[in-house]
C-alpha cells in the first residue's frame, strides 16, 4: 500500500466519522464544527488525488464562506425561543416543503440522468489538457460547459444570505 492510498483512507475515515457526528450532535454549533472538519478532510482527499485547485476552493468556499454563513444563521436564530405557530400554517408549510422537495428531486433526476447540458467533445478534451494545468482545466470546464449550474448555485447562496438577514430582522 503506497502513501496515497493510506492518506486517502485516513481522510475518508475522518470524513465519514465527522459526517456522522454532524448528524448526531444535539448542539447545532458543534454540528457546524464537525461539518468544517468534514469539508477539510474532503479537501485532503482532493490533494491526494492531485486536484490542488479544487482542494483550495473547497477550503475557501465551503469551510470558509458557507460555514461562516451557517454559523451566523445558527447564532441569529435562537432554537429555544421558537414561537408556536398555528396548526394550519404548519400543515401548509409541510405541504409546501414536500412539494418543493419533489420538485428539486425531479430536477436533479432530469439533470443527472437525461443530461441536458453539453459535455466536452473529444477534441475539446485535448484543449482542456493544455499547459495551463489544473486551474485552466477547471476554469474552462466551469465557464464553458457548466455556466448555468454555476449561476444557479450563486443565486441559491444569495437567497440563503437574504434569508439569514430576514430571520435576524424578525428576532428583535
Amino acid at each position: 500500500m503506497d502513501y496515497h492510498t493510506l492518506f486517502f483512507y485516513i481522510f475518508a475515515g475522518i470524513t465519514l466519522i465527522s459526517g456522522l457526528l454532524v448528524i448526531l450532535m444535539k448542539n447545532p454549533v458543534h454540528s457546524a464544527l464537525f461539518l468544517i472538519i468534514s469539508f477539510l478532510s474532503i479537501a485532503g482527499i482532493f490533494v491526494v488525488l492531485d486536484a490542488e485547485f479544487i482542494a483550495a476552493v473547497q477550503v475557501l468556499v465551503y469551510a470558509g464562506g458557507i460555514m461562516v454563513l451557517f454559523l451566523f444563521v445558527i447564532m441569529l436564530v435562537s432554537m429555544g425561543e421558537q414561537k408556536r405557530g398555528v396548526i394550519g400554517f404548519r400543515r401548509f408549510h409541510a405541504a409546501l416543503s414536500i412539494l418543493l422537495a419533489f420538485l428539486v428531486a425531479g430536477s436533479l433526476i432530469f439533470i443527472f440522468f437525461l443530461n441536458p447540458f453539453t459535455s466536452p467533445e473529444p477534441e475539446d478534451e485535448q484543449i482542456l489538457r493544455g499547459d495551463g494545468g489544473n486551474i485552466e482545466t477547471v476554469g474552462m470546464g466551469l465557464y464553458r460547459y457548466y455556466l448555468l449550474p454555476f449561476e444557479v448555485a450563486s443565486v441559491l447562496l444569495l437567497v440563503a444570505m437574504v434569508g439569514a438577514v430576514v430571520l435576524a430582522k424578525y428576532r428583535i
